[in-house]
Protein backbone atom coordinates (compact mmCIF):
# COMPACT_ATOMS: atom_id res chain seq x y z
CA UNK A 1 0.00 0.00 0.00
CA UNK A 2 1.26 3.73 -0.33
CA UNK A 3 0.27 6.76 1.67
CA UNK A 4 -0.50 9.84 0.12
CA UNK A 5 -0.01 11.77 3.83
CA UNK A 6 -1.97 15.30 3.95
CA UNK A 7 -3.44 14.39 0.22
CA UNK A 8 -5.54 18.06 0.02
CA UNK A 9 -7.75 17.65 -3.27
CA UNK A 10 -4.91 15.49 -4.88
CA UNK A 11 -6.23 12.35 -4.64
CA UNK A 12 -4.82 9.87 -6.21
CA UNK A 13 -6.09 6.41 -7.09
CA UNK A 14 -4.37 3.12 -5.76
CA UNK A 15 -3.23 5.02 -2.68
CA UNK A 16 -5.13 5.68 1.17
CA UNK A 17 -5.35 9.31 0.66
CA UNK A 18 -5.48 10.90 3.89
CA UNK A 19 -5.71 14.71 5.28
CA UNK A 20 -7.53 16.46 8.20
CA UNK A 21 -9.97 17.82 5.98
CA UNK A 22 -13.03 15.07 4.66
CA UNK A 23 -12.81 16.21 0.89
CA UNK A 24 -14.35 14.47 -1.84
CA UNK A 25 -11.92 10.85 -1.85
CA UNK A 26 -9.98 11.23 1.00
CA UNK A 27 -10.09 7.96 2.89
CA UNK A 28 -8.87 8.94 6.17
CA UNK A 29 -9.63 12.05 7.96
CA UNK A 30 -7.04 12.28 10.45
CA UNK A 31 -4.70 15.09 12.01
CA UNK A 32 -1.14 14.25 11.91
CA UNK A 33 -0.48 15.70 14.93
CA UNK A 34 -2.84 13.31 16.56
CA UNK A 35 -0.70 10.06 17.13
CA UNK A 36 -0.29 7.64 16.93
CA UNK A 37 -2.02 7.24 13.28
CA UNK A 38 -5.14 5.42 12.41
CA UNK A 39 -2.74 2.85 10.36
CA UNK A 40 -0.87 -0.59 11.54
CA UNK A 41 3.16 -1.08 11.86
CA UNK A 42 4.70 -1.25 8.71
CA UNK A 43 1.57 -0.94 6.71
CA UNK A 44 2.88 1.18 3.59
CA UNK A 45 5.90 0.61 1.11
CA UNK A 46 5.98 4.47 0.10
CA UNK A 47 4.51 7.58 1.76
CA UNK A 48 4.33 10.88 -0.09
CA UNK A 49 4.14 13.58 2.16
CA UNK A 50 3.52 16.82 -0.70
CA UNK A 51 3.47 20.02 0.91
CA UNK A 52 2.50 18.99 4.33
CA UNK A 53 5.78 19.04 6.35
CA UNK A 54 5.92 22.26 7.15
CA UNK A 55 2.45 22.63 8.73
CA UNK A 56 3.30 19.78 11.52
CA UNK A 57 3.64 20.80 15.07
CA UNK A 58 6.04 18.18 15.91
CA UNK A 59 8.17 17.54 13.02
CA UNK A 60 10.18 14.92 14.78
CA UNK A 61 7.15 13.05 16.13
CA UNK A 62 5.85 12.98 13.13
CA UNK A 63 8.96 11.72 11.11
CA UNK A 64 9.05 8.37 13.93
CA UNK A 65 5.30 8.10 13.05
CA UNK A 66 6.28 7.86 9.23
CA UNK A 67 8.94 5.16 10.47
CA UNK A 68 6.54 3.18 12.10
CA UNK A 69 3.55 2.77 9.45
CA UNK A 70 6.36 2.48 6.87
CA UNK A 71 7.84 -0.89 5.77
CA UNK A 72 11.45 -1.79 6.08
CA UNK A 73 13.62 -0.46 2.68
CA UNK A 74 9.85 1.85 2.11
CA UNK A 75 10.47 5.22 0.59
CA UNK A 76 9.34 8.68 2.50
CA UNK A 77 9.30 11.60 -0.26
CA UNK A 78 9.12 15.01 1.52
CA UNK A 79 8.52 18.34 -0.26
CA UNK A 80 8.48 21.79 1.26
CA UNK A 81 9.06 25.22 1.16
CA UNK A 82 12.81 26.35 0.42
CA UNK A 83 13.82 28.27 3.43
CA UNK A 84 13.60 32.12 2.16
CA UNK A 85 11.94 31.21 -1.29
CA UNK A 86 8.55 32.27 -2.62
CA UNK A 87 6.57 29.73 -0.93
CA UNK A 88 8.37 30.48 2.39
CA UNK A 89 6.04 32.88 4.47
CA UNK A 90 3.61 33.24 2.03
CA UNK A 91 1.42 30.64 3.51
CA UNK A 92 0.19 32.10 7.35
CA UNK A 93 -0.15 28.25 8.36
CA UNK A 94 3.76 27.48 7.47
CA UNK A 95 5.65 26.82 10.71
CA UNK A 96 8.71 25.98 9.18
CA UNK A 97 10.88 25.74 5.74
CA UNK A 98 13.25 23.44 4.50
CA UNK A 99 17.25 23.37 3.14
CA UNK A 100 18.96 20.97 1.38
CA UNK A 101 19.93 19.32 4.43
CA UNK A 102 17.32 19.68 7.12
CA UNK A 103 16.30 15.75 7.34
CA UNK A 104 20.13 14.72 7.95
CA UNK A 105 19.38 15.06 11.41
CA UNK A 106 17.22 11.86 10.98
CA UNK A 107 19.71 10.11 7.99
CA UNK A 108 21.68 7.14 9.44
CA UNK A 109 24.34 7.87 6.19
CA UNK A 110 24.91 11.64 6.52
CA UNK A 111 27.41 13.27 8.98
CA UNK A 112 24.34 14.92 11.26
CA UNK A 113 22.70 11.74 11.50
CA UNK A 114 25.32 9.91 12.77
CA UNK A 115 26.35 12.69 15.30
CA UNK A 116 22.54 13.62 16.61
CA UNK A 117 20.37 10.84 15.05
CA UNK A 118 17.23 12.18 16.03
CA UNK A 119 14.01 10.26 16.08
CA UNK A 120 13.40 6.82 16.94
CA UNK A 121 13.74 5.25 13.51
CA UNK A 122 16.70 5.29 11.39
CA UNK A 123 16.96 6.76 7.93
CA UNK A 124 18.74 6.29 4.98
CA UNK A 125 18.69 9.84 2.40
CA UNK A 126 18.75 8.70 -1.10
CA UNK A 127 18.35 11.90 -2.90
CA UNK A 128 17.44 15.97 -2.24
CA UNK A 129 16.59 18.18 -5.06
CA UNK A 130 15.39 22.03 -5.18
CA UNK A 131 12.98 23.10 -7.91
CA UNK A 132 10.77 25.95 -7.84
CA UNK A 133 11.17 26.92 -4.58
CA UNK A 134 10.78 23.94 -2.80
CA UNK A 135 12.98 20.94 -1.59
CA UNK A 136 12.57 17.79 -2.26
CA UNK A 137 13.79 14.79 -0.04
CA UNK A 138 13.72 11.01 -0.25
CA UNK A 139 14.87 8.69 2.17
CA UNK A 140 14.62 5.20 3.17
CA UNK A 141 13.55 3.32 6.19
CA UNK A 142 16.23 1.62 7.55
CA UNK A 143 15.69 -2.07 8.92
Amino acid sequence: MRLNLGCGRDIRRGWVNLDRQPFPGVDVAHDLDVLPWPFEATAFERIDALDVFEHVADLVAVMDECWRVLAPGGALVIRGPLANGAHHWIDPTHRRAFVPGSFDYFCANTRRGQRYGYGAGRWHRRQVLTANDNVIFELERCK
